[in-house]
């Protein structure tokens, strides 16, 4: 007769996580080696329940070991407990005694783990359990019926039907599609951190909670890594999302993270470390210049160019004293070149505009639109050689950037090719959100006699 014993273990999840289901899986490995005190041990004797027995002779003591086991436990399991169960009996009236089991791991040796027992005619099954988390270890697994003939009364005879090893585990929650919502970070920038989680399909448990952790912290973005709260998952499958506003600190350093995830079992599984290294951003204030085309290559000009706002682009000439009048037509600027920008060091005007023409005009300068929050655009002019033929001039900064009408910077300029009126531009981002973004600068002149 065979006695079962059935163990049922409650797992209470971590925190006191409310439990959707109990999903212990297991393998059960049977021998594929043994040995024995007689010495010969045949395999496929103690490898099944089969009533086929494998008989060993304890005089005046001896053993049957179960060397080497056979079964595959999944990469992801998280090992429970495992078992070491052996089914055997003894003949009568040989003194039969000290019968105990015990089995042997990389962790802890030979254990003792049932008995001492004396001698039986049943069947008897006898299971121990331990445990061994590290997967690779399980192979080391042996285990071994010891026993003891204490008179002389003629030899004690144990016989084994089986030896089994079962390895009881659960799996933690898998994840797919790990990543964030950018391309490129900048600090300032809100980083949506995510992952989708999931437990395989019929195993019945579910998906508890998740913790953040990254390293993007500390005085100066080096603090280590730091875990969040941990927060409930809803379904399953379900989404772990974190947004993080990058710190200022953060800038040009490398941002670890990862997500851990925990199950209904308080199975744990987390990402690999997941890496991003935040830009430092380089604002520049470009003003990009027309090409220079030299002089006018008509009396005509205004044939050639734009006479209005609306046919106006980048490369268009920049003419003065549109009219339909029998006036001579000249190119009344010289454009400045890709140096020509406003810096501290290096104060050039982007225009010198020098009236060619046989009227007096007046300069004013607008954007196409608003210039972008956290960019400010301010225009001042000077005049060469000296005030005295460039009427009004506006010396002093002026905003070109917060709207878009047109704002004189300078009224009036003489038509003498001994006068200029020199047009400079100041940027400031400071404030600018990393990005990029294109505005138009239209520089009209008119005649001050219209």
């Amino acid at each position: 007769m065979r006695v079962e014993i059935i163990f049922i273990t409650l797992l209470i999840s971590f925190l006191s996580f409310s439990i959707s289901g109990l999903a212990i899986f297991n393998v059960i490995r049977v021998p594929t080696s043994c040995s024995d005190s007689d010495p010969s041990c045949t395999v496929d004797y103690v490898s099944s329940s089969n009533d086929i027995w494998e008989t060993t002779t304890m005089n005046p003591s001896g053993y049957i070991n179960a060397t080497v086991f056979n079964g595959t436990i999944p990469s992801n399991a998280v090992i429970k407990n495992i078992s070491a169960d052996v089914e055997w009996k003894t003949n009568s009236g040989k003194g039969c005694w000290n019968f105990y089991t015990r089995y042997y791991n990389k962790t802890n040796g030979w254990i003792q783990c049932t008995g001492p027992w004396g001698e039986t005619l049943l069947d008897w099954t006898k299971s121990c359990y331990f445990n061994e988390t590290v997967i690779g270890d399980i192979n080391t697994i042996k285990i071994a019926l010891n026993g003891t003939d204490n008179d002389s009364k003629g030899n004690c005879i144990s016989s084994t039907d089986f030896f089994q090893n079962v390895v009881n585990y659960t799996t933690p929650p898998n994840y797919t599609d790990v990543g964030i919502n950018a391309t490129d970070v900048y600090t300032g920038d809100a980083i949506k951190h995510y992952t989708q989680w999931g437990e395989q399909d019929g195993e019945g448990e579910s998906l508890s909670y998740y913790i953040f952790s990254w390293n993007g912290t500390g005085a100066n973005c080096d603090a280590g890594f730091s875990n969040d709260s941990a927060l409930t998952f809803s379904t399953n499958p379900d989404w772990s999302n974190i947004t993080k506003t990058i710190p200022a600190t953060c800038g040009g350093k490398i941002i670890g993270w990862q997500i851990y995830a925990n199950n209904s079992q308080n199975a744990w599984n987390s990402t690999a470390i997941q890496t991003y290294t935040v830009v430092t951003a380089v604002i520049s204030f470009l003003v990009q210049m027309p090409a220079n085309y030299g002089p006018c290559p008509s009396s005509y000009c205004y044939n050639i160019t734009a006479d209005t706002e609306a046919t106006a682009n980048q490369t268009s000439w920049i003419s003065f004293n549109f009219s339909s009048s029998n006036e001579n037509f000249r190119e009344p600027y010289r454009v400045g070149s890709s140096s020509d920008t406003q810096d501290n060091a290096n104060k050039k005007p982007i225009f010198r505009i020098n009236n060619t023409g046989n009227r007096n005009i007046s300069v004013s300068l607008k954007f196409n639109e608003t210039v972008p929050a956290g960019i400010a655009v301010g225009g001042n002019a000077s005049c060469d050689p000296d005030s005295s033929c460039c009427g009004t001039v506006q010396t002093s900064l002026i905003n070109l950037g917060g709207g878009t009408t047109y704002q004189y910077l300078g009224q009036n300029l003489q038509n003498t090719t001994t006068c200029a009126l020199n047009i400079t531009l100041w940027g400031n981002v400071s404030g600018v959100t990393p990005g990029e973004s294109l505005r138009y600068l239209f520089i009209k002149g008119n005649r001050s006699d219209a």
